[in-house]
Order: C-alpha cells, then sequence, then structure tokens
C-alpha cells in the first residue's frame, strides 16, 4: 500500500486493517446486496505500508515499522530499474514459493524463543519471522533477534506528550486545510 499518507486517516480503513492482525479474529461484517444482508468478510493479510509521516497508533501497534529517510545530497547509491528486472525474479520467486510450501507446517507449528525485551504485541508481529530464521538456521536466528530489538525500539522523545501535541495539531491543520489558527 503506497502513499498511504493521503488516505490512512480514513477511519473506516484504520479499522479493517487493525481487524487483520489476528486471523481467528480477522473479519469484519458488512451489508451486502438489495437485501442489505449482514455478510462476514476475512481482513486477515500481510501488508507493507509506505507513507511519509506515522501511521495511526493503533497500526503502528500492529506493525514492524522500518523508518527510511530521503536520499541526502552525498548519498551514494545504486539506482534500481523496474524495467530492467523483468523476468530475472521468477527464479526466486519460484524457489520462496517452494522453500514456503516445504516448509509451512514445520514453521507453523514452532515456538520459537521470544527476546523477553519485546513487549507482548511485539512478540504476535515477530513470531513468525523468528520461526522462519529458526528453520533457516545459520546466523539467522540471532539476525532475527537482533533486527528486532533495534526496530522495535521505544524512542520516549518521538512518544512525548510534547511530540503528541505537536502531531494533533499538524492534524488539526491539516483537517481544516488552514496555514494558521487563532
Amino acid at each position: 500500500m503506497d502513499e498511504a499518507d493521503t488516505f490512512i486517516r480514513d477511519k473506516d480503513l484504520t479499522g479493517i486493517l487493525n481487524s487483520g492482525h489476528y486471523r481467528a479474529t480477522a473479519q469484519i461484517t458488512r451489508c451486502v446486496g438489495d437485501d442489505h444482508e449482514p455478510r462476514l468478510f476475512s481482513t486477515f493479510g500481510l501488508l507493507g505500508i509506505a507513507l511519509i509521516g506515522k501511521l495511526p497508533g493503533t497500526l503502528e501497534d500492529r506493525s514492524i515499522v522500518i523508518k527510511i529517510r530521503r536520499k541526502q545530497k552525498g548519498d551514494q547509491v545504486c539506482r534500481f530499474r523496474r524495467d530492467h528486472v523483468g523476468g530475472e525474479l521468477e527464479p526466486l520467486q519460484r524457489m520462496a514459493a517452494r522453500w514456503a510450501q516445504d516448509n509451512s507446517a514445520t514453521i507453523a507449528e514452532s515456538e520459537p524463543g521470544m527476546p523477553s525485551e519485546l513487549n507482548d504485541r511485539e512478540q504476535d508481529c515477530w513470531r513468525k519471522l523468528f520461526a522462519i530464521a529458526e528453520v533457516v538456521g545459520g546466523d539467522w536466528p540471532e539476525r532475527a533477534r537482533s533486527s528486532a530489538l533495534i526496530l522495535s525500539q521505544n524512542d520516549e522523545a518521538e512518544n512525548s506528550e510534547g511530540v503528541q501535541l505537536l502531531a494533533d495539531l499538524e492534524e488539526l491543520f491539516r483537517s481544516r486545510g488552514e496555514e494558521r489558527l487563532t
């Protein structure tokens, strides 16, 4: 889901995305057809969301957040050209699908050791990735642990009341379409 900052504040959409976190409870009811019959729809699924700014708190709490920054003037990067990859990724896609098929039962039954430094929701977010790392073996379990601890660090300055106030004020200005408020 790209450019999510343009529509992620929609309460209905946020509710649908929030509901998809746990497979067992990932469903919403919507009325369908001329008779407006209520029907359950599954909302479970993995999702990548790209946006400028922050996710709503309820979504951020259900996410593994990877913060990126704009390329700076002096940064050296390799340019990614979509028109040059074409079928080059197809063999990798087939190998990944086969690996997932061969190992899905082992991963589903796995109870990987979770770092105690992560809170309950963070452990929920990382559990399957830790299970995959354990099946792959080698240094992957330690790499997964290290990544989880780094990416799940709570920066108290970002979550301070002052920062929350500024975020709320930004939303107020945006919702009213004003540059100044009295």
